[in-house]
């Protein structure tokens, strides 16, 4: 029994005890033991879980929400202090001048130089391909690269880049979606007008002008389409370039044979003629 108890045990805690974030709200835990969905503490996470799920702006994670910077979970929020703390080094003051001036990182502040500038505009630049070496800036801004460098250690590049990079990048997922909504309506609008003109042209035809291998492909198409609405089975599907090669390799069933020799008669175009099937699967009508 207490090696039963210590494998229960050791299930319960290998399965998750908090939600994710695409649990449905009011679901219970079942994937628990019977003693965790009885203790209310686990299971009352689960079955609140409503509205907007918060994520970490940096790794876009759902937990360890922090309570400083509720923008940052722990763990970035430790790893953007000490980023921040060593760029603070050099010039301690000019990140707690710009916030009390209302400025942003990536703008210009009050004591920067006009080259120093020039070095930070011309690396901004660059953003979001790839960031260009000391060596390669230097060339760009035509400076040395002593002066590069402690231009990017002063003025804190690195973080000044994430402000930056934060700052291009706002909205751009928005406009993405927007993009593909507009995208699938324009696509929809165009599928459902050749549908219309293919309705209109099936409609005008005139059975009586069609040729017998034209009434053939008719009556597949209509047979295909109708045993898909009403069964719902998936079915094999192949490329264009697969399905011209087996075009020639496809044989008429003899039941579909009979149906087609049955419509025609009907329509009449088979009145006093002989009806013989061949092993090629064509249909010959001769003259008595």
């Amino acid at each position: 029994m207490a090696k039963k108890n210590d494998e229960i045990k050791q299930v319960d805690a290998a399965m998750p005890q908090t939600p994710d974030p695409f649990w449905p709200a009011g679901v219970a835990p079942r994937h628990l033991s019977v003693g965790k969905q009885s203790e209310s503490a686990i299971v009352a996470p689960y079955l609140t879980v409503t509205g907007p799920i918060w994520h970490c702006e940096k790794c876009h994670g759902t937990v360890d929400k922090n309570a400083a910077d509720p923008r940052y979970c722990n763990s970035c929020y430790e790893l953007e202090t000490q980023n921040s703390s060593v760029a603070k080094k050099m010039n301690s003051s000019w990140m707690d001048e710009a916030g009390l001036l209302g400025l942003e990182l990536f703008e210009r502040q009050p004591e920067e130089t006009n080259l120093e500038w020039r070095i930070w505009e011309t690396y901004r630049s660059y953003y979001p391909r790839k960031m260009p070496t000391w060596n390669e800036l230097a060339d760009a801004c035509e400076s040395s690269v002593v002066t590069v460098v402690k231009t990017a250690a002063k003025w804190s590049f690195k973080v000044r880049l994430m402000s930056w990079s934060r700052f291009t990048d706002e909205g751009i997922q928005e406009k993405r979606i927007a993009a593909i909504k507009e995208m699938n309506v324009n696509q929809l609008s165009m599928a459902q007008t050749i549908q219309e003109k293919l309705k209109t042209a099936i409609e005008i035809l005139d059975p009586t002008l069609l040729r017998p291998g034209e009434i053939v492909n008719l009556f597949k198409v209509a047979t295909e389409l109708e045993r898909k609405i009403t069964t719902y089975v998936d079915e094999k599907v192949e490329s264009e370039s697969l399905a011209g090669k087996n075009k020639g390799l496809t044989l008429t069933k003899a039941e579909d044979l009979n149906e087609v020799v049955a419509i025609l008669q009907k329509t009449g175009l088979l009145d006093n003629k002989t009806i013989g099937i061949e092993q090629t699967t064509r249909i010959i009508a001769k003259e008595d």
